[in-house]
């Protein structure tokens, strides 16, 4: 008696397995065809059954196509890759003119409404060299417009053994004279750039007694610094302004 009642639990599940095999994949599934819309002059046929395929092709294999495609991604058939990459952004500076200074100490790119005004920086220390002034008035300090704007550069001498920070810091006292404020230093913007490779200081702020405006400081080498002074008609300098310096500073290169 338990041997019948083993081989009859054993037997069920087998052939329920074979009938959901033979429904699924073998059996053909009938499918009624109505509501046909039939052209105009050509017979209309009456609505109808048909024996069609299996319901493993109108139910499981459609979603299995669909998960397959969803896990492997849309090239999983070896199509074509969409390239998803944003393309580059066009380089502003490609067309600008390129600015060799006077001492042939750098080289720069800057933008058509610069001039290079050949009128060179006036009472310089003894150890500094004038590199020349850049403006957007063909008169370097002749400015007419509030968005006017000009770059003086310089090369200035280092000690060996002073940090750029204490160069800036004894430089800035050099330039200010008796009218020097440390606390102007102190209170001015600093920022940590990198120039040509090098470790720079860019400073925003009425450094001395002048009014604010930018100074960016590039070691040359162990005893020389290049200094780039941003100066704007209607202090402090605007974004753009800041915006066309930050890209002059990206061409600019020590020769």
């Amino acid at each position: 008696m338990k041997e019948k009642s083993a081989q009859l639990g054993f037997v069920l599940p087998l052939v329920l397995v074979i009938v959901t095999v033979l429904v699924v994949f073998v059996l053909p599934l009938p499918i009624y065809h109505g509501n046909i819309y039939c052209k105009v002059g050509v017979p209309c046929p009456q609505d109808y059954w048909a024996f069609e395929k299996p319901l493993f092709w109108y139910l499981i294999l459609p979603r299995l196509s669909n998960e397959w495609k969803y896990n492997l991604g849309p090239n999983a058939g070896g199509g074509a890759t969409e390239n998803n990459t944003p393309a580059p952004s066009p380089d502003e500076t490609a067309n600008w003119k390129t600015y060799t200074s006077p001492n042939r100490t750098f080289l720069l790119k800057y933008p058509p409404q610069l001039y290079e005004t050949k009128k060179y920086i006036a009472n310089l220390p003894v150890d500094w060299k004038d590199e020349g002034v850049m403006s957007t008035s063909k008169v370097w300090n002749d400015f007419r417009s509030a968005d006017d704007y000009r770059l003086e550069f310089s090369t200035r001498a280092k000690k060996q053994t002073e940090t750029l920070e204490e160069f800036v810091q004894r430089t800035v006292k050099e330039q200010s004279g008796e009218f020097f404020n440390p606390d102007n230093l102190a209170n001015a913007k600093k920022k940590s750039i990198e120039v040509n490779g090098k470790a720079s200081l860019m400073y925003q702020g009425s450094l001395g007694p002048a009014v604010e405006h930018v100074e960016v400081f590039i070691p040359h080498n162990n005893v020389e610094v290049t200094v780039i002074e941003l100066w704007s008609n209607n202090p402090p300098p605007s974004s753009l302004q800041q915006k066309i310096l930050d890209q002059i500073l990206s061409t600019f290169r020590f020769e």
